[in-house]
């Protein structure tokens, strides 16, 4: 009886938020697939201990099913498909759900209601091992697929200041050649003495941001990385995310509702049909409005971020001694 789990979407949060529900089928003890939905998905399934491999979606389609094959698709389910994320009318039939509700809502029906197997919903940090590169040092993460969602420069540029000021030591990890805003950031601060650390795989990614103090971080895969390695974790977010984390090590700083012209997607009240992915790419986000940075994110201001970043790091939530 194989199963096979596709997660939420097709980036690599996506995956991460959808992990408990592939745990709890790989611990049944039968063979179980990871259908990978994008190259953004692809380095996960070498971290899962017990996992039969992984498939991209559109082979995964194309193949010639046994009779005993489950699929457990995490898109195909109502609050998928009954509304688009953000818009008005998610909002209306769920109320705040964030991503983690959601998904364990979404696993315990697939998984413990259609197929009476106990749904075990915990993340559960990836082993790692210590990075001298980034040991008790604070990590910005500025880069985002989604260039909307990126904080600017000069606010960066202060905390940075701001931090370094108290004693603290600062890294950026992310990739420069994707990334305008990781770019610029490194080329602001060359004289500035803010490094930047490589991580050309997801492993290396982990072990990073696993030996590091703190993270401060735009909406993106490796922030959610970083709440799941259990570490202190500022996150700024767009007003209609719901890929916030409730988690107790995590600080989510939203922004306020978007601007008039950048608000017609949310009266879309047509269904999200799409439950399954036909090509194997990293979809490209559309530009806000022709904007290439949010004003809304924009409007977050470093104080605020640095106020939230000294109360979560006082309380010392989860931070190890190592």
């Amino acid at each position: 009886m194989p199963f096979y789990f596709a997660p939420i979407s097709d980036g690599l949060g996506d995956l991460l938020v959808s992990l408990p529900g592939l745990l709890t089928l790989v611990r049944t003890g039968e063979p179980t697939f990871l259908i990978i939905r994008s190259p953004k998905q692809e380095q996960v399934a070498e971290l899962i201990p017990g996992l039969s491999g992984a498939i991209r979606e559109p082979d995964f389609h194309a193949k010639v099913k046994r009779s005993d094959d489950i699929f457990v698709n995490m898109r195909d389910h109502p609050l998928q498909t009954e509304a688009i994320f953000g818009s008005d009318a998610y909002f209306e039939k769920n109320g705040p759900l964030n991503i983690v509700d959601l998904c364990r809502q979404i696993c315990f029906d697939l998984i413990e209601r259609d197929l009476k197997i106990p749904l075990q919903f915990e993340y559960e940090p990836f082993p790692y091992k210590k990075n001298s590169a980034s040991f008790h040092k604070v990590i910005f993460i500025p880069g985002s697929a989604g260039r909307f969602k990126c904080w600017p420069l000069d606010s960066w540029l202060n905390l940075y200041k701001a931090l370094s000021s108290r004693g603290l030591e600062c890294i950026v990890i992310g990739q420069p050649d994707k990334s305008p805003e990781v770019l610029e950031l490194l080329e602001h601060t060359k004289d500035l003495g803010l490094a930047y650390v490589k991580t050309p795989t997801l492993k290396e990614a982990i072990d990073v941001i696993s030996s590091a103090s703190a993270v401060v971080s735009v909406d993106t895969g490796l922030m959610h990385l970083s709440v799941q390695q259990q570490k202190p974790t500022i996150a700024m977010h767009l007003k209609r995310s719901i890929f916030v984390r409730p988690e107790r090590n995590c600080v989510s700083i939203i922004a306020e509702d978007c601007i008039p012209e950048c608000l017609t997607w949310t009266q879309n009240d047509t269904p999200s049909k799409s439950i399954n992915f036909e090509t194997y790419a990293e979809i490209e986000f559309n530009p806000c409005f022709g904007q290439q940075s949010c004003k809304r994110i924009a409007e977050i201001g470093f104080e605020r971020v640095l106020s939230e970043f000294e109360k979560l790091m006082s309380k010392r939530i989860l931070i190890k001694s190592d």
